[in-house]
């Protein structure tokens, strides 16, 4: 039975006295470049966790997050934002007045811009032609 406990037990602890203190690095090598010597005994330091947050797909582009759920306001669900889009205009202009929530497709010299994408379905549509804003479909009031 003896023999049994030891084995669950596992092997024994280190003494303290039986680890041999590590020698002080001299402030020559130090200064050299040299790492100071590690105190042994000493567990190293846990590495950083690095802690990445993801946004539920399409949280904020019409998608319903949940049954109960409303979904989040964007701007470019403001209908009144539609009329102030012009053929001609540039992609970061459009952007900056509807926001980044949109789902891209290309095709060509073609982008096509969904906001509110949700399967197959979208409420509002852009569509670029050679970087240019060629039409739209804003969503419904």
């Amino acid at each position: 039975m003896l023999e049994l406990e030891k084995a669950l037990r596992g092997p024994a602890a280190p003494v303290a006295s039986a680890i041999p203190a590590a020698p002080a690095a001299s402030p020559a090598s130090t200064a050299a470049g040299a790492a100071p010597a590690s105190t042994s005994g000493l567990a190293p330091k846990p590495a950083k966790k690095i802690v990445v947050v993801e946004e539920e797909a399409y949280s904020r582009s019409g998608c319903s997050p949940g049954l109960f759920q409303s979904i989040p306001y964007a701007k470019w669900m403001d209908s009144e934002l539609w009329l102030e889009l012009e053929k001609g205009m540039r992609p970061e202009a459009v952007e900056s007045l509807l926001g980044p929530e949109h789902y891209d497709t290309a095709a060509g010299d073609n982008l096509k811009w969904e906001y509110g994408r949700c399967g197959a379905r979208s409420d509002a549509q852009l569509l670029f032609n050679q970087g240019k804003l060629a039409d739209w479909r804003a969503p419904a009031k």
